[in-house]
């Protein structure tokens, strides 16, 4: 059974962030993100437990050739995706989310 993906509301709005500032640096770029990202996420929903746990019971993926992970949390019944995060940012920002969890 494969398990729904729900996107914490952070989330959303940094993955929204990513599409539009790549887009903004070359047309087509965001589009690019935006298919490497999906294919993180149909990885993560077909197997959740692929990607090693690294804080709090989060797990990440790097999203090839950008500096972006993908932080999740698997729960009985569905995945949340926690952040999509640039990796230069400080990772306190989605410990936190995840700590509250």
């Amino acid at each position: 059974m494969t398990l729904p993906l729900h996107f914490t509301p952070e989330a959303l709005d940094e993955y929204s962030d990513a599409i539009d500032w790549y887009e903004d640096q070359q047309r087509g770029l965001g589009k690019t993100f935006r298919f490497r990202v999906r294919e993180c996420l149909m990885k993560i929903q077909a197997n959740p437990r692929l990607y090693g746990t690294i804080e709090y019971n989060a797990r990440s993926v790097k999203v090839p050739r950008h500096s972006y992970k993908i932080i999740y949390t698997i729960l009985p019944d569905s995945i949340t995706i926690q952040a999509i995060f640039h990796t230069s940012r400080d990772p306190k920002v989605w410990r936190r989310r995840v700590k509250k969890k």
